[in-house]
């Protein structure tokens, strides 16, 4: 929803300014075939021209839900339990050099499980990484906990995956 206004010069320049903003919508995020997500993009999220058409100013963001089993990251919870995943990405500055947030939630999940949850994602490296591994596996990553080494295939996964997040979210507009 928007009004957009589009100007051709006699010499060939083509122009555009207004915004746009999502009401509704979703977009199906695949990889090579090996795996595909369904994000739902948040009302209000806003695409603004300023005479420049390829280079928009972005402000919006979109959801996935899933479902897994946290006992993995989580001590609080027991092996068997399963919680419904939020997991958010924002993005916002301009298109061709957009900056990505992240944000995982349970909404639904235990008081002490939304904190603990929360209280291990504070550290951005590990909301990255957690992030990437339920995109990637449904699953959240164990990380290490006394005498274990972090899991080195997560690790090695979120580089990679971080940079194919940026080009397929970068297809959104």
């Amino acid at each position: 929803n928007g009004v957009m206004y589009m100007h051709l010069s006699p010499k060939g320049t083509f122009t555009m300014d207004g915004t746009f903003e999502v009401v509704s919508g979703s977009y199906n995020f695949v990889y090579e075939n090996l795996f595909k997500r369904k994000f739902t993009l948040t009302p209000g999220g806003r695409l603004a021209f300023d005479k420049d058409p390829t280079n928009p100013m972005i402000d919006f963001s979109a959801t996935y839900k899933n479902t897994t089993k946290p006992y993995t990251f989580l001590n609080s919870v027991s092996e068997s339990t399963r919680e419904e995943v939020l997991m958010t990405i924002y993005l916002t500055g301009y298109l061709n050099s957009p900056i990505y947030t992240f944000n995982i939630e349970m909404p639904k999940a235990p008081e002490n499980v939304r904190e603990e949850l929360a209280y291990k994602l504070s550290d951005q490296e590990q909301l990255n990484q957690q992030f990437i591994s339920l995109m990637v596996f449904n699953s959240f990553t164990n990380t290490g906990g006394e005498n274990q080494n972090p899991n080195m295939v997560a690790t090695g996964v979120t580089g990679l995956a971080t940079g194919m997040l940026s080009n397929q979210f970068s297809n959104i507009v």
